[in-house]
């Protein structure tokens, strides 16, 4: 076993072990098993998410993902295909003046990498919606 790590408690150093006896062991990289998680997201709901990520040598926003998860609320992780709604609020939009409107610029970037901007300037009788449901359409 291990020299124990000055200061850490004596369950946070037996999932320490298990974890680094983990990447000393494993065939290939890849994702740490979820029972190390879920142990690590015990541990981070007790001490604190930055303490043990510390300790354990894990990524902090990776582990606050398994501690929200388990507080059964939903943590906030990007997935691979966004969905697509029929309605996007852009907060702060409304505060815009006419006078700023010809410098706007709203850009799109989809998950293959196209771009569309938009620069509405002072124009009217735009379809801006169909424009930009027919852009994500494209990215299905």
């Amino acid at each position: 076993m291990s020299e124990r790590k000055r200061g850490l408690p004596l369950e946070v150093e037996k999932v320490r072990v298990q974890v680094e006896s983990w990447r000393q062991n494993r065939v290939k990289r890849g994702a740490m098993p979820a029972d190390l998680w879920r142990a690590a997201a015990q541990l981070a709901k007790v001490h604190g998410i930055n303490p043990i990520s510390c300790a354990l040598r894990l990524s902090y926003e990776s582990l606050k993902t398994w501690v929200v998860g388990m507080e059964g609320k939903a943590p906030a992780v990007a997935t691979k295909k966004a969905e697509v709604s029929g309605f996007v609020e852009v907060p702060g939009l409304n505060v815009v003046r006419s006078a700023q409107i010809s410098a706007l610029e709203i850009e799109f970037i989809g998950v293959s990498g196209e771009r569309m901007v938009i620069r509405p300037g002072g124009c009217t009788g735009v379809d801006v919606t169909s424009i930009i449901a027919d852009f994500w359409q494209r990215q299905q």
